[in-house]
């Protein structure tokens, strides 16, 4: 066996051996330099800085790769050795130019070495090196942001510099991680490095290992050099360069992690095992702390609130690192903070991890069982007490106290502890409660001592028993001298069945002058007691009894009342009577007596002393079973207003009265007094008075009688037949006075004779027959027909306001009634007098007929009157121009404006229009009466020719005036033509307005602007170019408006009648469509005619109105 192994051993050394030989022979065979090449910097550069960096490619010519270092040379200068290549055979070494920095040309080359020693030769790279780089040491490892997480004593080294013997060497650190992530705020050249961060020694080397450990944890730092010549001459100090030096990365956090899910017991943390290089944990767990988040900085929250802090946690094997607190860490309800870090095998504390955040939920506060809020306890003073709580609780505590709210605190006399059970029995303590009212609550704690809010308080008494209940005296019971007081009640019992001990009884207990009864009585042997003289009692007496329980507590009153939580009040008040009372005597009756009766007259007595209310009785037998009147009253009299005697007419009545005293329950009534009778009698019939047999009336019926001794009503009935039957009555009503003057009729009044009659209610409720069986008997006429008085029939009126009639009589009410008899229109209006102001604005021009009737009071109307009429004028719509107090057509009248005038006179029944062959016809003001005036003359196509103007025609059909024109031109706005003097007057009446005189026109035209010298472009004259000139004829009376005159037509288009009368002459104004411009002047605006019935194709009118019309 051990020769077996011996041999195996021996043939491993000899493999090994083997190979190592042939790898010598290999290497020994190999004589080929390897191949190097500069290839940066290349060829001419100029060096930028102080340290640039040169690189190499170089490989094993025989294929194997085998490169073991390369050298670079500086004029032939040995720099310095790279003895690691990258993946891509590329060889580097930085290059502190500051030691050529003289502008001159330098020569850079390399030599690589491999396995077989075999070296190669480079290329020579030509450089140029300007003057003024500084001369400063180049830093080399640590490099800059360097992390090394190998080991804390990190070897720092660095290029020389010529003739320097040695070096200073400033390395400090971070105050925190953040510090050194954000280095360039806080790292610049040549900073002054902070003395209480700093560790500064001098080296003779290039290179120096630190001889301590330099953190423990995670850590940045930032260092420099600078060197020293022989002569004691310093160098600037290099760059400054940060490193850290890192522990393991920072594990996350697991759980707990989420503060919406609290925590209702001591948490078992948990987070992701770090890789590894992690050997143990170090955890934190803030207290509450809710405010840290606002410094910006969760490291805040630990900062002396820190209830765990372990370090010496040892990594388990597995993806989750669990870590369990010990029992009885206290971890207070609330928001707390917790963070972990790790260590390597090398001592280096890793980051924190992320700090996460708990809630540690108080467990919920416990809810109080029994004793029940508000529960009275009779039967001990050691109860037991229970809770429910939550399952996180392990133990409790118990506060009792004799107050609550505010004073809670202050009153407690029990405060302890309890485990794990959510009772208590004090029976199995040393603790007794209080006599009275006890308050108490329990709060709960988990297993990290988080203690939940007080339950709420709950009070419960500790008490005697109830008061017994009194089987007598009743409530409300009454007494006399001659009665004893008998109290007996039924024993009182405590929960538990135990009976009092002990009962206790008052009466009359807050009297002023002390208790009138107070007595004990042993309650083993006797539930009664009897007080036989009760001469002490008052009208009212008041008692109240309690008990006592075995352990020797009194219970409440049994004139206490008790809120909701069983709490006593009101004790002293009074609750059960007792009462006393003398009986009283019978009153004696006064009126009525042995009398006939027929007002209503009250029955009187006497009063008696004590009563508090008398009761009478009414019948028509002495036995009184058949009671009329049964009623309670407060005086010694009773009033009968109410009462109907009518079904005791003629009949003896009986009546009596008894006193009473009012108790509460049952009242004390004395014996009936004498009986008295007397008898209700018929008041007498009323005799008619008004109206008398057999007269007329037509207005102001009314009705009177004879008064009636004793008389309270009365009742009239007013029919058209002798029987009275209801389908004739038109009245039948009451009145409490012997006339009647104001009434509703129930059917319809008609013009013939009615029969009345009265009847009388005396005051007792009785009624007398009615009046004479025959009956009275008037007759009744329709009023007078009223006579129209204004205004007159057919007048003709500028404005109409007022109506007046007149009547014989003086009536009630009168009805009118208008007709517009062009629009059919019809106004209906009522007055109480004989006219009646109406709104003239209603009234439509043309002619209105109207009518009167009349009313009487008693609803009957008259026929109606004759019919009268009237006429009121037409209204125009024309835009009218003001000047001085006169208001003037802006244009001449149109031919449709003429055309409505005619039509609107032609169907009025009080104007006259008739049409007589060629011309139309009618009355005219100033002309013989009766006789026939020319209006206008309907033009034949001859009187036209060869002008353009409207022709008037008549449709037979529907009887109507119309216009039509010589030519598809529309003439509706022209100005009418073929008029006469008396066609523009009769026009201006029809609508209340007149013709201008020839003075009023010449001002108008005046005062709006005209001139005819000026005004040429705005005439129709014959030759003006518009389009109705050729051959010529009216235009529109808008189509020239002159911008300077508010007046269209003053000049050109048609002559203008006026109202200047001189005999047979008329005189016109203005010019036509038929003169020449030249023809238009201030001299040449007026013409006169003979005749107001002439009429010619170019006169027309315009109107003129006074602004106070």
């Amino acid at each position: 066996m051990i020769l077996n192994k011996t041999f195996k051993l021996n043939i491993r050394v000899f493999n090994k051996l083997s190979y190592i030989f042939f790898l010598l022979f290999i290497l020994s065979c190999d004589e080929t330099p390897p191949y190097v090449n500069i290839i940066s910097p290349v060829e001419n550069t100029v060096m930028p800085s102080e340290i640039s960096t040169i690189i190499a490619e170089a490989y094993d010519n025989d294929g194997d790769g085998k490169v073991v270092s390369v050298d670079f040379y500086v004029d032939g200068i040995y720099i310095g050795t790279d003895n690691h290549s990258n993946n891509d055979n590329l060889w580097e070494y930085p290059w502190n130019v500051s030691y050529w920095a003289d502008s001159s040309e330098h020569l850079i080359t390399a030599k690589a070495t491999d396995y077989s020693n075999n070296i190669g030769q480079s290329n020579i790279v030509t450089v140029m090196v300007p003057s003024g780089i500084e001369i400063l040491p180049a830093l080399y490892q640590p490099e800059l942001q360097e992390e090394i997480d190998y080991t804390n004593r990190p070897t720092f080294s660095w290029f020389g510099l010529n003739s320097t013997i040695k070096y200073e060497i400033e390395i400090a650190y971070f105050n925190d991680i953040d510090e050194y992530y954000n280095f360039e705020n806080y790292i610049e050249e040549h900073i002054e490095f902070q003395n209480e961060n700093k560790f500064d020694t001098i080296i003779t080397d290039t290179s120096f290992t630190f001889p301590f450990p330099l953190t423990e944890e995670t850590k940045g730092f930032y260092w420099h050099i600078r060197g020293e010549n022989e002569s004691g001459n310093l160098s600037d100090w290099s760059d400054t360069w940060v490193f850290k030096i890192a522990g393991p990365e920072p594990p996350f956090l697991d759980s707990p992690t989420n503060p919406n899910e609290p925590v209702s017991s001591l948490p078992i943390f948990s987070w992701v095992n770090v890789g590894s290089s992690a050997s143990k944990y170090h955890i934190k767990v803030s207290g509450v702390n809710e405010n840290c988040v606002d410094t910006g900085n969760l490291d805040n929250c630990f900062l002396g609130n820190e209830i765990l802090d372990d370090d010496d946690i040892d990594r388990v094997v597995g993806s989750i690192q669990y870590y369990t607190p010990n029992q009885g860490l206290a971890i207070l309800s609330g928001l707390h903070w917790w963070k972990v870090r790790s260590k390597n095998d090398n001592d280096i504390w890793g980051d924190w991890s992320e700090v996460k955040s708990f809630i540690m939920s108080e467990p919920t506060a416990p809810e109080l069982v029994s004793p029940l809020n508000g529960e009275k306890i009779d039967f001990t003073d050691q109860p037991e007490l229970n809770w429910d709580s939550n399952e996180a609780a392990i133990k409790h505590r118990i506060q009792i106290s004799t107050d609550t709210g505010a004073s809670f605190e202050d009153s407690i006399y029990l405060d302890f502890d309890t485990f794990y059970a959510n009772q208590i029995n004090l029976d199995t303590t040393l603790y007794s409660l209080k006599y009275g009212t006890n308050y108490w609550r329990v709060k709960s704690a988990n297993n990290a001592d988080a203690w939940s809010q007080w339950s709420s308080v709950n009070q419960f008494r500790i008490t005697g028993t109830s008061p017994p209940n009194i089987i007598s005296p009743h409530q409300d019971s009454i007494f006399t001298q001659y009665d004893s007081l008998l109290f007996v009640w039924e024993a009182s019992l405590d929960a538990n069945n135990n009976p009092a001990s002990m009962y206790h009884i008052q009466i009359n207990y807050n009297e002023i002058e002390g208790i009138q009864r107070d007595v004990e009585i042993d309650g083993d042997d006797q539930l009664q007691y009897l007080f036989s003289d009760v001469s002490f009692l008052n009208d009212e007496s008041y008692y109240r009894i309690r008990s006592r329980n075995h352990i020797g507590f009194w219970g409440d009153w049994s004139s206490c009342q008790f809120d909701e939580l069983s709490q006593p009040f009101g004790c002293d008040d009074i609750k059960d009577y007792v009462r006393f009372y003398d009986q009283p005597a019978s009153p004696l009756l006064i009126s009525p007596s042995e009398v006939d009766l027929l007002y209503q007259e009250p029955f009187i007595w006497q009063s008696v002393f004590g009563s508090d209310q008398y009761k009478i009785q009414l019948s028509n037998n002495q036995s009184f079973d058949n009671l009329i009147i049964d009623e309670v009253v407060l005086n010694n009299e009773y009033n009968t207003e109410s009462f109907n005697f009518e079904s005791y007419s003629a009949t003896t009545l009986y009546w009596r009265v008894q006193s009473i005293v009012n108790t509460v329950g049952n009242d004390l009534l004395s014996n009936w007094s004498e009986i008295k009778e007397f008898s209700a009698v018929e008041p007498s019939v009323p005799t008619l008075e008004f109206p008398i047999e057999g007269v007329i009336i037509n207005e102001n019926l009314e009705f009177a009688w004879s008064d009636v001794d004793g008389a309270q009503n009365h009742q009239i009935i007013v029919s058209d037949n002798y029987n009275f039957n209801s389908s004739g009555t038109i009245i039948n009503t009451f009145t409490s006075e012997s006339s009647l003057n104001e009434f509703n009729f129930l059917n319809d009044v008609q013009n013939e004779n009615y029969f009345w009659k009265v009847r009388t209610k005396s005051e007792l409720g009785i009624w007398s027959e009615y009046s004479d069986d025959a009956g009275a008997f008037f007759t009744l006429e329709n009023p007078p027909v009223p006579e129209l008085s204004f205004p007159n029939n057919s007048s003709l009126m500028t404005k109409v306001d007022t109506l007046k009639w007149s009547s014989p009589i003086e009536l009630t009410e009168y009805e009118i009634e208008i007709v517009n008899q062009n629009s059919g229109q019809i106004f209906s209006y009522n007055s109480i007098s004989t006219e009646i102001v109406i709104d003239s604005n209603l009234l439509n021009g043309g002619t209105h007929s109207w009518k009167v009737r009349s009313k009487n009071n008693i609803g009957m109307w008259s026929d109606w009157s004759e019919i009268w009429s009237f006429w009121v004028p037409f209204e125009l719509e024309i835009d009218y121009y003001n000047f001085q107090n006169l208001s003037m057509s802006v244009y001449p009248i149109t031919t449709e404006q003429y055309i409505d005038f005619l039509n609107e006179a032609y169907h009025d029944p009080l104007e006259y229009v008739a049409i007589r062959g060629q011309y139309i016809k009618g009355f005219c003001e100033g002309m013989p009466e009766g006789e026939e005036q020319i209006f206008v003359k309907r033009a034949t196509a001859s009187d036209i020719y060869p002008y353009n103007l409207a022709k008037i025609r008549w449709n037979d059909t529907e009887e109507l005036f119309y216009f039509e024109g010589t030519n598809d031109l529309i003439y509706d706005n022209h100005p009418v033509v073929f008029v006469s003097w008396c066609g523009a007057i009769a026009f201006a009446n029809h609508y209340n307005l007149d013709l201008p005189t020839s003075g009023e026109w010449e001002n108008a035209i005046n005062e709006s602007g005209w001139d005819v010298s000026y005004d040429s472009l705005y005439i129709n004259y014959n030759g003006s170019g518009d389009p109705w000139d050729i051959p010529g004829g009216t235009t529109p009376v808008n189509f020239y408006q002159n911008p300077s005159s508010n007046l269209r037509d003053a000049f050109g288009n048609v002559w203008e009648w006026t109202n200047d009368i001189n005999g047979s002459d008329r005189e016109c104004m203005g010019s036509s469509y038929l003169n020449l411009l030249q023809q238009i002047s201030p001299d040449s605006i007026r013409i006169v005619l003979n005749g107001s019935n002439s009429v010619n194709k170019d006169i027309g009118f315009r109107i003129i109105k006074k602004l106070s019309d």
